[in-house]
């Protein structure tokens, strides 16, 4: 028996490409139903534009009747799926992301109800706040990953709202890298602080701020001139490198100065790591291990005319290398480079890595120079290194 019409509505039709039935009330108001799985989608409006905007944003919804909320679901991938799997940085990097700017700029409705248009108002908001680009990417990656896991690992929604959404390209970085004036500037300015040569240690190896601060004494080969990277200290705990693989970096003469005189630094300051069996090498005064934001703080502190950044003398080792060792030994240097499982297993070996440190050595000449203009200037604190008589005042480091 065919199934009744309802008064004064006109004839049900259904759309050809199987995007459901409209009908037309009696008084002018469109509806539009769909069946998909045994579960019902319905919408209506006065206006064909109208409706079909709502149709849009429903057909990008979930057909499941999960009702977990966003947030919830956040706090449980998060404890269930980031946190004991994931890297300790990718968990902190999503945790900032959830906590500062998902659950602040987004409602907390049920999960499968969130659509692509959600996420770009969402998108919209961060930009107006004046958030920068990576920043924005970072939030939709997260919000990304946390639907995926939720159609793959519980399957309580069968769509990702976050597919098709824009975001402007971002201009590049004003400034990567410093110029031999600016580096000048900023070890006369650092010359009083305790951190002098652990910046400059920085500088001379290319280290990442969490490679620096997760760096032990043990991992320093002096026979090889290499320094093995095995941590990397995050804003919540201590993790692999950023590449998940062991690599080495060249292990430079003035490397090694530095580290001479950080280690004259603790023995001036009686540190307690010297005396209690701490194996990293950068800790605070008091001999613990510094969270990675203790240096971006310092050297905000600072104030220079110009921004500086831990990473900045990253890039900067990249800068005053350059024509000095070629493509492949800089990509050792920076442990870009993949290694296969046989080196994963016996330890990762930079290839002649005293050729390529002295190479890298002759690279600092010029800085060398222009520090000589700080001693000629009676500027120079007790705390710079006399870099003319470097290779005869190493201190002892063991």
């Amino acid at each position: 028996m065919s199934r009744p019409k309802k008064k004064g509505n006109k004839p049900t039709t259904r759309n050809p490409n199987g995007m459901g039935s409209f009908y037309k009330r009696a008084n002018g108001r469109i509806e539009w139903k769909q069946m998909t799985d045994g579960a019902v989608r319905y919408a209506s409006s006065m206006n064909l534009g109208d409706l079909s905007h709502k149709i849009k944003r429903i057909s990008g919804t979930s057909i499941t009747g999960d009702k977990t909320k966003l947030f919830d679901w956040l706090d449980r991938w998060l404890e269930k799926y980031v946190k004991i799997l994931k890297k300790p940085s990718t968990y902190s990097n999503y945790y900032f992301a959830v906590t500062k700017y998902i659950k602040i700029y987004m409602k907390n409705v049920q999960l499968r109800h969130i659509t692509q248009s959600d996420v770009q108002d969402l998108i919209g908001v961060l930009i107006k706040k004046g958030y920068s680009v990576p920043t924005i990417k970072n939030v939709r990656k997260a919000l990304s990953a946390a639907y995926i896991s939720a159609i793959e690992d519980e399957h309580i929604v069968s769509f990702n709202p976050t597919r098709g959404t824009k975001i402007p390209k971002g201009k590049p970085p004003t400034r990567k890298t410093f110029n031999i004036t600016e580096l000048v500037d900023i070890i006369t300015r650092l010359a009083t602080s305790r951190w002098l040569y652990g910046i400059l240690f920085m500088l001379a190896t290319g280290l990442r701020r969490g490679e620096l601060l997760g760096l032990k004494w043990t991992d320093i080969d002096f026979k090889e001139k290499r320094i093995i990277i095995k941590d990397n200290l995050t804003q919540y705990d201590e993790g692999t490198p950023k590449d998940d693989e062991y690599h080495s970096v060249p292990l430079t003469e003035h490397a090694i100065t530095y580290l001479a005189g950080w280690k004259n630094q603790l023995r001036k300051e009686n540190n307690p790591a010297l005396y209690g069996n701490v194996e990293t090498i950068f800790v605070s005064k008091f001999g613990r291990p510094l969270r990675p934001n203790s240096l971006n703080n310092l050297l905000d502190k600072r104030k220079f005319g110009f921004r500086v950044t831990p990473h900045m003398f990253r890039h900067t080792f990249v800068y005053l290398s350059k024509n000095k060792i070629s493509l492949d030994e800089l990509k050792e240097a920076l442990g870009h480079s993949r290694t296969t499982t046989t080196l994963d297993i016996y330890g990762i070996l930079l290839p002649n890595t005293v050729a390529v440190a002295d190479k890298i050595e002759a690279a600092y000449n010029e800085l060398d120079e222009a520090m000589e203009t700080i001693k000629k200037k009676d500027q120079q604190p007790t705390n710079v290194i006399d870099f003319t008589k470097k290779r005869m005042e190493k201190l002892k480091l063991s």
